[in-house]
């Protein structure tokens, strides 16, 4: 018997109904070596999001967009499809980070020490958490670095590195879902790839 996760054995039965388009739980199950009980819930699992359909009881034929999903190289994960039960609802909060997401929505350009200035509230190390979320926020496309440099304020310095907020979708703070290596934006519902 393979042994799969839950949200890797949902992207195999989706890959393999993917070339006969359309397969009985038994055939899915055998080709996987897995058993048809977990193929049926992964199965389950595909029907809520979409990707797949039931053509009759233990016989599922693959949705345009479960072809569209395999064509875009989506990653399916084992968490709810619904964003009410996980971390995804959460509700708007005012920490660091949000605070630091306001102040680059206002400034448009800006430096690492001008949202910290604008965000800090206690914090301890405040500038290495506000580089760790604008590197993130520039691997997923919402920040870019500027060439050039602001003059810095100690001497021997090469200068502050400036960047600009390229993709401003809203009051929400992106969210860096690092095992999954996304960033979940609750203005527009997407889950966008870490690079």
């Amino acid at each position: 018997m393979a042994s799969f996760g839950p949200g890797e054995l949902q992207m195999k039965v989706l890959q393999h109904l993917a070339l006969p388009l359309t397969a009985p739980t038994i055939q899915i199950a055998l080709a996987l070596e897995v058993s048809p009980k977990r193929v049926s819930k992964a199965a389950a699992s595909l029907v809520d999001r979409g990707y797949i359909s039931r053509d009759r009881p233990g016989i599922y034929k693959i949705t345009f967009r479960g072809l569209q999903a395999i064509a875009d190289g989506k990653v399916i994960t084992s968490g709810p499809v619904d964003a009410s039960s996980n971390v995804l609802s959460r509700p708007e909060t005012n920490g660091f980070r949000d605070r630091v997401w306001r102040s680059m929505r206002l400034r448009g350009t800006f430096t690492i020490s001008d949202v910290v200035c604008d965000a800090v509230d206690g914090e301890r190390d405040a500038m290495t958490n506000a580089g760790s979320y604008i590197r993130v926020l520039k691997s997923s496309g919402y920040v870019s670095e500027l060439p050039g440099r602001r003059k810095g304020t100690k001497p021997g310095s090469n200068g502050l590195k400036r960047f600009r907020l390229d993709r401003n979708t809203g009051p929400r703070a992106p969210l860096h879902r690092s095992k999954l290596g996304i960033v979940h934006d609750f203005n527009t519902g997407e889950d966008i790839p870490c690079r």
